[in-house]
């Protein structure tokens, strides 16, 4: 599934959904320094991606020092999908 998310970003380097897998794949293996970076790269190129934002939120929840964080931007996430839902 990497491989074929390496290949998609080769092919279109704005992919979102691609970007955001990856960075799903490495949280999963537990690499979280990797998978924050790309979530943040996600993001930083759409920041309307709140699937990014959320995933990025996922991860600082894995570091206790960085709780607080992780719940500001699931805040925010909640709030701008409601807003997007009215």
């Amino acid at each position: 599934a990497l491989r074929a998310c390496e290949e998609a970003l080769k092919l279109d380097s704005g992919n979102p959904g691609a970007r955001v897998l990856m960075g799903k794949i490495y949280f999963y293996d537990r690499n979280f320094e990797k998978a924050a970076k790309i979530f943040d790269e996600a993001y930083s190129k759409d920041s309307s991606n709140l699937n990014a934002l959320y995933w990025m939120a996922k991860v600082e929840a894995m570091n206790p020092e960085k709780r607080d964080d992780a719940l500001r931007k699931l805040d925010y996430v909640i709030a701008r999908s409601s807003d997007s839902s009215n």
